[in-house]
């Protein structure tokens, strides 16, 4: 029961402070500090161990429904954002003070989300799964302390964090049931073997890396022994092994999909059943990209599983299947020439190959939902630990804010680099804040950094390069013409965006996405101002564009006075869950101030720590 209670605090202590930051609730100060020494209150907290002490001064904030009231103990950070800490509710009947249950907290907020009773339901459907996936998160992170999980690998450091840290409801996974998500959840790490096919090249799609082929990456997912049986198998059928191909596919996405929609192709045999076979896979956080569980220097292999899941079904699309083979090719051309960027150790993860198949059943339809025509499919490609070397670390900068038992994993980290935080960060911000930078403004081309894809590799704690990877819809171009000097034809299929949208690729990606929850984290855990580490920031762009030949359009200065905001959970608010032929795209919100220019004391906190104002 305290488990189920304190997955309850957390959600509707996240959607608080995301929902006041998107500008769909609005909270209030309040001077009303003795409801969080009341007794029951500290009861409650310490039995749902949310009771730690911070380095942060808490103010008390407040949002009244008609049943209900919420008290908030939080801080207001420079983006803007509530920080929340711990909620309590009063209910106004009874005139009692109790932990805040998600499903009431969602009813009573369903008119300002603009709900019907309709998507109300079908969104508390998502946040059952959302829970009960919690549960299974939280019961890991019990299990571990924050010391030893710092030195897990980069797969089993996944199956801790918390996911998405802007949807509100980021383990919807719609389409699992709970043994499901048991089962495949990266939470619980089970490791899945997959069903393998043989697809005739009449019904496919394909492309591999030069040097490459589909018999050689399918090889590598099994043993020689199970090889050997699918060339006896074409063999015995009296089929030409050159007219086919194979692929993995997912044992969820096999029987949920594969052997309803592709019907035909199965009964022609232009698809054929192999089975399951092969090593084990387990999944990463992304619930699609796979890690072989015997080798870690085997390719990852990324696979649809069609379950929706935060903002879309998630399927693989083959818009860009081959191009973003030649795309990876080419960006790490772009690095072997470009001296910054070799200093950087900037790497680009190589794609292997890629396969996939639409249905032949709606092949006709032009504008059949997005879901159906990204049901089967694979990409191949490296892993980041095959770049490793000894004493060398990797690990996802969308979990660096990760936080259990009143500790942060960056904090973790910088404690055992030796390193002080202000070097840490420098450090970090040199290896991965600039080259994503830099990508845009010398070459135009952005990628969307949310944290998943950007990936900080350390050695021994230090931060020394960053890996880049997953350029499917990720990265873009500027349609600016002074970029066409570079002669980059390779990249004409991007999405070609101005500059003032593209900056958001980093702005929003990274900064919003990645760099808010780390900022303040920081100042929670280390203490560690968050008005000092956007100074740091601001310093090291400065300093690079001071020394880089840089030439800025507009729209592309990082430094200017106000940030455009995207919102992303007022999207399913508006759209439902409806089907539609195109991916879901953000909404834009008010102007915010830029915090990499602001040395405004923030609303409701004082740092324990120093603060540094801005000399810009």
């Amino acid at each position: 029961k305290l488990q189920w209670l304190r997955v309850n605090h957390d959600l509707v202590a996240k959607a608080i402070g995301e929902l006041d930051y998107e500008e769909v609730l609005q909270v209030s100060p309040s001077e009303d500090t003795a409801v969080f020494d009341d007794p029951t209150s500290l009861q409650f907290f310490k039995d749902i161990e949310v009771d730690f002490q911070l380095k942060t001064e808490l103010k008390v904030f407040t949002i009244e429904f008609e049943k209900r009231k919420y008290f908030i103990s939080g801080w207001k950070t420079l983006w803007g954002f509530l920080r929340v800490h711990q909620v309590i509710c009063l209910q106004k009947d009874e005139n009692e003070l109790v932990l805040p249950q998600a499903h009431l907290f969602y009813c009573d907020c369903q008119a300002a989300l603009g709900m019907d009773d309709l998507l109300l339901s079908q969104f508390l459907e998502e946040m059952n799964n959302t829970l009960f996936s919690d549960q299974q998160v939280l019961s890991k992170q019990r299990s571990l302390s924050i010391e030893k999980l710092a030195q897990c690998s980069f797969l089993e450091m996944q199956s801790h964090f918390n996911g998405h840290p802007k949807a509100v409801l980021n383990k919807g996974r719609l389409g699992f049931s709970a043994t499901q998500i048991q089962d495949y959840g990266p939470e619980m790490q089970h490791p899945t073997q997959f069903h393998f096919l043989l697809a005739h090249k009449s019904i496919l799609k394909s492309s591999y890396k030069e040097g490459s082929c589909n018999l050689d990456l399918v090889a590598e997912m099994m043993s020689p022994v199970e090889f050997d049986e699918i060339e006896q198998i074409l063999v015995d059928k009296g089929l030409n092994s050159e007219e086919y191909e194979i692929l993995p596919v997912h044992e969820y996405q096999f029987d949920r999909f594969i052997r309803l929609y592709y019907q035909n192709e199965l009964a022609s045999e232009l698809l054929l059943d192999l089975g399951q076979m092969g090593y084990r896979y387990r999944p990463q956080i992304s619930l699609r990209s796979f890690s072989n569980t015997d080798f870690k220097e085997a390719c990852e292999i990324k696979l649809p599983i069609s379950i929706l899941n935060t903002s879309c079904v998630r399927g693989l699309p083959d818009k860009t299947l081959g191009e973003s083979i030649e795309i990876a090719a080419s960006l790490r051309s772009i690095i072997s020439e470009d001296e910054f960027l070799n200093k950087k150790s900037v790497i680009v993860l190589e794609e292997l190959g890629g396969i996939h198949i639409r249905p032949e059943t709606f092949k006709t339809i032009e504008k059949a939902p997005y879901r159906i025509n990204e049901l089967l499919g694979a990409i191949w490609r490296k892993g980041p630990e095959a770049y490793l070397v000894d004493q060398q670390q990797v690990v996802l900068t969308s979990s660096l804010h990760h936080q259990q038992q009143g500790k942060s994993l960056i904090g973790q980290f910088i404690e055992n680099s030796g390193l002080t935080t202000d070097d840490w960060l420098k450090a970090y911000f040199e290896v991965v804040i600039l080259p994503l930078y830099h990508f845009q403004v010398k070459y135009g081309l952005g990628l969307v950094s949310h944290g998943q894809n950007i990936m900080l590799q350390m050695e021994n704690f230090k931060p020394i390069g960053v890996f880049l990877k997953d350029f499917q819809g990720d990265l873009r171009i500027s349609e600016d013409p002074k970029y066409d000097k570079w002669g980059l034809t390779q990249f004409k299929s991007l999405v070609k965006l101005p500059n003032h949208y593209l900056i958001h690729d980093l702005l929003t990606g990274h900064f919003v996405t990645v760099l808010r929850f780390i900022s303040s984290c920081l100042e929670d855990h280390e203490g560690f101002s968050e008005t000092h580490f956007y100074s740091l920031l601001s310093n090291v762009i400065k300093d690079y564009l001071d020394t880089e030949d840089i030439t800025l359009s507009a729209g592309q200065n990082l430094l200017d006075h106000k940030i455009a905001k995207v919102l992303i959970n007022r999207v399913r608010f508006k759209l439902g869950y409806h089907d539609s032929n195109e991916r879901p795209i953000p909404i834009l919100g008010k102007e915010i101030p830029n915090p990499l220019l602001t040395d405004t004391t923030r609303i409701g906190t004082t740092s324990k720590n120093h603060e540094r104002s801005l000399d810009l």
